[in-house]
């Protein structure tokens, strides 16, 4: 029982992220986005190999070389229909990933090997924790926490607790060089120049937030505190990047490392990402009073970010540009990854803040991807396997790249099922919350019978 404290308090969380309400279909927009998910879905999983290694294979990448982060990426897109839609269906090509990416791991050093031959059938890893190992972490233990919240067996149970000790194999290891004083993570990088990047801290701090809420649910809560501690300071870095001179070219966003000279979108979308996962389960690790001061400076460093950053780095259609400079905005490529990820991170905004500007965002985002961009494209046409992928965006004014990348798809499902489960575009997001809220009485009422129950024993 020394864990009931915390679960009211994090099912909330959970159940804000995995309730998915389905309106009768009634108009074209209903069916359409449902439509988008499954055809979107069944173009990723046609590109799983189903021989040997699970992998997913990048059609734009070199023959031969598979990413193991982007297998990562397109893993945690299964897991989110699974999630929101209370099924298994894509459980076996979930597991199937998990084991590969898990095969990859170092076992004497910890870190996972980035890339895969498949002429060899190894894996292919530095001297060094390359920067690749965040996003493999980040798909590990939120597909872990995601799916342990979801399934009860022991069977199910006892696998997820593996997957998770895998991704404590690789942190306990390798924390001490990696993280500095300063909180970031210094990874190895193409040329073999270590660094803080943004993109990169972002899902490490994811990462270790679901790993500490996982062990504070269901394992050592000693070492929850230990993940959470590391969190702590890896948030702190992430806040340090934002810029909070008003007379600075770069105000409001967040730079992308210590020479804050550039604001990319995407890594932008996954400091935010970390951010508001902080904001969803911190409330689990700390006490609440604690919580309370932390988490309204994180709020208010992304209105800032809304107000001065997306705003001005967004086009006549509210679409992303590439980034920022001192220079001024960088427009192209316009990527369908950037506003994927953006939409990803406005409806997380809207949910831990409330505000219906970041909710609007998220709108314009998917109307965007669908259509309502500078090319009047819909970019989700790359049509084989029985499904349709999206194209890679915009490579100069109203011209699109036509061909279609793994991780931006991996993302645009993920943005889809995110927009479907707040009822984009059918703007019935209403419903959902009192559903929601609903939910949460009703776990609240049982969690104070319960209670009682125990006390007269």
């Amino acid at each position: 029982m020394r864990s009931l404290k915390y679960l009211v308090p994090l099912l909330t969380a959970s159940l804000i992220l995995s309730t998915h309400t389905h309106v009768p279909a009634a108009t074209a927009a209903e069916i359409r986005i449902d439509t988008r998910i499954d055809q979107g879905l069944q173009w990723l999983v046609s590109l799983q190999s189903t021989s040997g290694q699970a992998y997913f294979r990048d059609p734009s990448s070199p023959s031969g070389t598979v990413n193991v982060a982007q297998t990562g990426i397109a893993a945690t897109a299964l897991v989110m229909y699974d999630k929101t839609h209370s099924s298994d269906r894509y459980d076996i090509q979930i597991k199937n990933s998990l084991n590969f990416i898990l095969s990859m791991q170092n076992t004497t050093r910890g870190d996972f090997a980035c890339f895969f031959d498949t002429r060899t059938g190894q894996g292919v890893s530095g001297e060094e924790m390359y920067y690749l190992n965040a996003y493999i972490l980040e798909a590990l233990a939120f597909s872990a926490f995601q799916l342990r919240i979801a399934r009860s067996s022991t069977r199910d149970t006892a696998y997820y607790d593996t997957v998770i000790s895998s991704v404590q194999a690789c942190f306990d290891r390798l924390q001490k060089t990696y993280q500095e004083s300063d909180g970031g993570w210094y990874y190895r990088y193409p040329g073999g120049d270590r660094d803080a990047e943004l993109d990169a801290n972002g899902m490490t701090l994811t990462a270790l937030l679901y790993t500490a809420t996982y062990l504070q649910l269901w394992g050592d809560q000693s070492k929850a505190a230990q993940y959470r501690e590391w969190a702590e300071n890896t948030k702190g870095w992430i806040m340090s990047t934002q810029g909070t001179d008003p007379g600075s070219w770069g105000y409001g966003g967040f730079y992308q490392n210590s020479r804050r000279d550039l604001q990319d979108v995407v890594a932008n979308a996954r400091g935010v990402f970390g951010l508001t996962t902080y904001l969803r389960l911190i409330d689990s690790l700390i006490d609440r009073s604690t919580a309370m001061s932390r988490k309204e400076t994180i709020r208010s460093g992304l209105v800032l970010w809304e107000e001065s950053f997306f705003r001005e780095i967004s086009d006549e259609f509210r679409g992303p540009h590439q980034a920022r400079t001192g220079q001024g905005v960088t427009a192209y490529p316009k990527s369908t990854g950037a506003a994927a990820a953006s939409m990803i991170a406005f409806v997380e905004i809207w949910v831990v803040h409330g505000d219906s500007k970041f909710l609007d965002w998220s709108k314009a985002l998917y109307t965007w991807l669908t259509g309502e961009n500078e090319g009047g494209v819909d970019l989700q046409s790359d049509a084989r396997s029985g499904g349709a992928g999206f194209a890679n965006g915009f490579t100069s004014p109203g011209v699109v790249d036509q061909e279609a990348g793994l991780e931006a798809n991996a993302l645009a499902v993920s943005a889809l099922l995110y927009g479907n489960w707040i009822d984009i575009p059918e703007l019935r997001h209403t419903s959902s919350v009192l559903t929601v809220l609903l939910a949460v009485l009703i776990l609240v009422l049982t969690y104070r019978r319960f209670s009682c129950r125990n006390l007269r024993r």
